[in-house]
C-alpha cells in the first residue's frame, strides 16, 4: 500500500516533461485511485506488411524472410526486430524439430526437450518469459499453418512459408480436431505464462497435451 501511496503522488505531481505508461492485462488490478488518474490508451497489433517494409527498407532484410517475420511478430515491431537481429528465424527451424521429436518421442525425450526449450534465451525470468513467449508464438503458427492446410484455406494466410513441405508432411499426422486442441493447449500455455506460473513446468505439461492431441 505505501508503494501504491508513493506511486499515486508521482502521478498526481510528475516531473515535468514526464509521461507515465502503465502497461497491464487488467485494470481491476490496480488500484481504482490510480486508474481514475490515467487516460486509457489501447495499443493495435501493427499491421503486417507495415512491419515487413520496415524491415525491408530499415534493416535491409529479404522480402520474403521480412514478410514471415512481421506475422510471426503477431503485430509487434519489437518481436520482429528481435528475431531479424538475433537470427531467430533459422533458429525457428530447429525449435520445430524439436517440438516433433518430442510430441513423437518417449516420455523421456519430450522431458529432454522441454528442458531444451526452458534453457532457451538469456538468463533472468524477464528475458526467460520474452524467449518462451515467442518459442509458444512459433508453436502457435505451426498448428494454425496446419490448419489451414487441412481446411484448403487460403495459401496467403500461411506464416511459415518457406516450410511448406514440412508442414504438408506433418498434417497429414493431425485431423483437426486434434489441431484445434493443440491450439488449445497452446493457448492455455500463454495465458499460464503471464500468470507466472512456473516455467518448466509450463512446458512440460504443454508438450505432454500437445503429445496427447497427436493422432496414433
Amino acid at each position: 500500500m505505501e508503494a501504491a501511496n508513493a506511486f499515486l503522488k508521482s502521478l498526481e505531481e510528475p516531473p515535468p516533461g514526464t509521461v507515465f505508461i502503465l502497461t497491464v492485462r487488467d485494470p481491476k488490478e490496480l488500484l481504482p485511485t490510480i486508474v481514475s488518474r490515467c487516460q486509457r490508451v489501447p495499443f493495435k497489433p501493427l499491421p503486417t506488411e507495415e512491419i515487413a517494409n520496415w524491415l525491408v527498407t530499415e534493416r535491409s532484410v529479404d522480402r520474403e524472410a521480412a514478410r514471415i517475420l512481421a506475422r510471426l511478430s503477431e503485430g509487434s515491431l519489437g518481436t520482429a526486430l528481435r528475431m531479424a537481429e538475433e537470427g531467430l528465424l533459422a533458429e525457428r527451424v530447429s525449435w520445430i524439430e524439436m517440438l516433433d521429436r518430442a510430441i513423437n518421442g518417449s516420455p523421456d525425450v519430450l522431458l529432454e526437450s522441454a528442458q531444451e526449450f526452458f534453457d532457451l534465451g538469456k538468463k533472468g525470468k524477464e528475458q526467460k518469459d520474452t524467449t518462451i513467449a515467442l518459442m509458444l508464438g512459433i508453436w502457435k503458427s505451426w498448428f494454425r499453418d496446419m490448419l489451414l492446410m487441412k481446411l484448403d484455406g487460403a495459401k496467403e494466410l500461411i506464416v511459415n512459408t518457406d516450410l511448406i513441405e514440412h508442414l504438408s508432411r506433418v498434417a497429414s499426422g493431425y485431423s483437426v480436431d486434434r489441431l484445434m486442441k493443440s491450439l488449445a493447449v497452446i493457448a492455455s500455455a500463454e495465458y499460464d505464462l503471464i500468470e507466472n506460473r512456473n516455467q518448466l513446468f509450463l512446458i512440460e505439461r504443454s508438450l505432454f497435451g500437445l503429445r496427447g492431441a497427436a493422432d496414433r
